[in-house]
């Protein structure tokens, strides 16, 4: 790399090695025991749920407004990576219980 004017010379950059990805998906028990666990908060719970059950990345579960949540329907919609398209996602039955749960006290403030 030339520092002169800021400017590049990529004859002498090195193509990047990419190492092999070795993620395992957690195991449904696993997942299970964590979300019965009475010493997480249930927003972290409902967070963990929709993770798992939709496998949508976490920038996209994180970004959800819960008024943009169709609850009856069991969708919400996503943007994808580099936010040039809107996709749904399918939380079940489980996850949309989640979200109704952390809810509820809203509801009944409002």
């Amino acid at each position: 790399m030339s520092t002169e004017a800021g400017s590049w010379t990529w004859g002498s950059l090195a193509p990047c090695k990419e190492s092999a990805d070795e993620t395992r998906a957690v195991a449904k028990t696993t997942i299970h025991r964590l979300l019965s666990r009475r010493d997480i908060p249930l927003q972290e719970k409902t967070l963990w749920r929709m993770l798992y059950e939709t496998a949508a990345r976490a920038a996209e579960v994180l970004a959800l407004n819960v008024e943009d949540l169709d609850l009856e329907h069991r969708r919400a919609p996503v943007c994808s990576k580099g936010g040039t398209a809107l996709r749904h996602v399918k939380p079940g039955a489980e996850a949309i219980a989640k979200v109704a749960e952390v809810m509820a006290p809203r509801r009944r403030t409002h």
